[in-house]
Order: structure tokens, then sequence, then C-alpha cells
């Protein structure tokens, strides 16, 4: 099996143009695992009538619905992880799906998920450490007013 891969940046805080490239990942992941299921109906290993494959279209017709109504303001609204998060866990099934009904596809690599579980790294060792320093302080001030 063919699989390539990038390492991507992983922001502890999702910019609005993190977000919006990451839509642009989840689109490519889907048009080309679209490529990889009409190449098996087209050699007649998946049906079109198979609940499957039909799906799958609902899928892509949701994700375009989402996508195609996007605009400035879907990057700043904090709703948009979850939904990405959602469509790249979607992906990732889909792929487990083809890999194990039809052995020796080329499938390409699902972009990383940035959710709990995921590739979004935990606090910086910074941000602890300026997290305990600003409660030890807190702590100090209210004890030593009693």
């Amino acid at each position: 099996m063919y699989r390539t891969g990038q390492a991507l940046a992983q922001p502890w805080v999702q910019t609005p143009a993190f977000l919006e490239d990451r839509a642009r990942r989840v689109h490519a992941a889907l048009t080309a695992l679209n490529d990889v299921i009409t190449e098996l109906v087209r050699a007649r290993r998946l049906s079109t009538d198979a609940p499957k494959y039909k799906a799958w279209k609902a899928l892509l017709h949701n994700w375009g619905e989402w996508y195609g109504g996007t605009g400035i303001t879907t990057w700043l609204w904090t709703g948009t992880d979850a939904t990405l998060e959602t469509y790249e866990l979607a992906i990732r099934d889909w792929t487990r799906w083809v890999e194990q009904n039809f052995p020796g596809t080329d499938l390409p690599t699902p972009p990383p998920t940035f959710g709990p579980g995921g590739e979004r790294e935990a606090l910086p060792a910074w941000a602890i450490a300026a997290l305990l320093m600003a409660g030890g302080f807190l702590a100090f001030k209210v004890l030593s007013r009693s």
C-alpha cells in the first residue's frame, strides 16, 4: 500500500488560518478517497446500490453543503474545530473500511485528527508553569489576608 504523509504544525490554539487550511486538507482527502471509491465502482467491486456506497455519497453531500457554505466568519466560530474533527474521523473510518473490504487498494493517507486523542499538542510547558505560578501567587494572597 502506498502512503505519503507530511509533518504539520500542531497549534495549541487554532487560528482561523489554521482551521481554513485544515478544511482544505479534509476536502483534499475526501476528494482523493472519492477517487478510490469511484475506481472500485468502475471495477465493479462496489455497487452503487450498496448501502455503504450511499452512505459515502451522503457524507460527501453533507461535506459539500457545509464547506460550500463557509465564509470568513466560519473560521472564527469555535464549532468549526469540532466539525472538522468529525470529518477527519469519518475519513479514517472510511479508509479503514476500504482497507478491510478491498485489500490491496491504493489509498491516500487520511489527514491528521486534531481533537481529543488526536495530534493536537498538550499545553506547552511554559503555559503550565505560568498557570502554576499564577495559582501559587493567588493562593499566597488569599492565605496572607487571613
